[in-house]
Formats: C-alpha cells, sequence, structure tokens
C-alpha cells in the first residue's frame, strides 16, 4: 500500500480555480449525440424548441422529397441521409457520424 500526494497550486489566470464555473453552468441550445447501438447515427436536440408541429414541417418539406408524418414523427430522406423529427424538435439524422455536418441539416431542413 502506498499513497501519493500532489501538491495543486491555484493558478490566478483561472476562473475555476477561484470557485468560477461559468462554462459549467452555460445552456447550450444544440446539442448532439452519437446514437449507442446505431453506427451512423447523431441525435440533434434544440432546447429552444418546445413542441414542433409536424403536419407545418411536412408542407415546408415537400419540395425536399417524400415525406411521411404522424403525430408521433416525420420522416424524410435528403441526398444519402434519412431524418427523423420528432414533436419535441429531436431529430436523429441517419448515415453520418460528424456532428457539425448533423447540425447543419438539422438546421438547413428543421431549424426554427
Amino acid at each position: 500500500m502506498s499513497f501519493h500526494h500532489l501538491k495543486v497550486v491555484p493558478r490566478d489566470d483561472c476562473p475555476a480555480c477561484h470557485g468560477k464555473f461559468e462554462f459549467l453552468k452555460r445552456k447550450f441550445d444544440i446539442k448532439t449525440t452519437s446514437l449507442c447501438g446505431q453506427s451512423r447515427a447523431i441525435q440533434v436536440v434544440d432546447t429552444r424548441v418546445k413542441e414542433l408541429a409536424l403536419d407545418k414541417l411536412a408542407s415546408r418539406l415537400r419540395w425536399a422529397g417524400e415525406v411521411t408524418y404522424n403525430e408521433y414523427m416525420l420522416h424524410f430522406a435528403v441526398d444519402a441521409y434519412e431524418i427523423i423529427v420528432f414533436p419535441d424538435g429531436r431529430a436523429i439524422i441517419k448515415n453520418t457520424i460528424d456532428e457539425s455536418l448533423a447540425k447543419e441539416l438539422y438546421f438547413k431542413y428543421i431549424g426554427i
């Protein structure tokens, strides 16, 4: 059994060393998550969206191709991507693992 001690000295220029955790308190508007169990899918959540009218979104997306929806979800495909949108504004972007691309697609087709 052994113990190692490490002396940590607060830095003068470090906000966290002085109890200011602004980054942790900041709310993020857009969150992305790589979905476990899905080989190529990213979930995008816009925390500003509380409710999304899927019928209106479907009308807006008709130009993009075939759009299907019911009260639980909306589904459409654009290029090589499959996009599923839920009434709470969440979307699953399939056929990518690039979070930046998923956000870009979200804003282009769903963004409020």
